[in-house]
């Protein structure tokens, strides 16, 4: 089904880009910025901007697997390969979800954070 072929082949890509900027930069994308090692190169505010631009790419590609009704839409009784890629969307989602809110903790707030104006009342 080319949903499921879609979703393989951006999961594909993602994990590239994954494997390329923990190469090149040492970060460990999907994972909590204390676990990543600390470089001097890069703020806080950027590695919390492209753990969370990662996480949403990640839940964006694997969501619309983890739709309960989709497994009526592409017949997941019937077959095993869909299935178990749905199985492996719903994980990500789940995962994902919890790293995200687990991140959360990185982010600093008190009196003296700046909003941005947008959000100005």
């Amino acid at each position: 089904m080319a949903t499921i072929e879609a979703t393989q082949q951006l999961n594909a890509e993602l994990l590239d880009l994954q494997l390329s900027l923990e190469s090149t930069f040492g970060l460990r994308l999907g994972q909590r910025v204390p676990s990543m090692p600390q470089r001097v190169d890069w703020s806080l505010d950027q590695l919390t901007y492209i753990q969370y631009a990662y996480m949403s790419a990640m839940l964006s590609i694997h969501t619309v697997l983890a739709y309960p009704w989709i497994r009526a839409l592409i017949g997941v009784r019937s077959s095993r390969p869909f299935h178990d890629e749905v199985a492996r969307s719903v994980a990500t989602v789940v995962n994902i979800s919890r790293e995200a809110i687990l991140f959360t903790d990185t982010i600093h707030f008190n009196a003296h954070t700046t909003v941005p104006s947008v959000l100005r009342c």
